[in-house]
């Protein structure tokens, strides 16, 4: 890894999971990077996820609910799961 970039550790929730095959991986981001672009980064790695839960899908950076701005660093950790409801 050089300094232009950071590893995050990207972890998938329930239906996240299923549609990206996987509950973690570490994933090379541009250094500088902030939540909302590597959201968008992974919803472009996985279309099925972006294209179930492009507007809805919850993410959180070191397990806090983010929103979007913050600047990752490396060895974060970015959640994404998808939107729960219950009653």
């Amino acid at each position: 890894m050089n300094s232009t970039s950071i590893k995050v550790n990207v972890l998938f929730f329930g239906a996240a999971a299923e549609l990206t095959g996987k509950r973690n991986e570490e994933i090379a981001f541009p250094a500088g990077v902030n939540a909302a672009g590597a959201r968008e980064s992974v919803l472009a790695a996985y279309p099925l996820l972006g294209e179930r839960y492009r507007g809805s899908l919850l993410f959180s950076l070191n397990e806090e609910y983010a929103d979007g701005g913050e600047v990752l660093k490396d060895g974060d950790e970015l959640a994404f799961f998808p939107p729960v409801s219950g009653g």
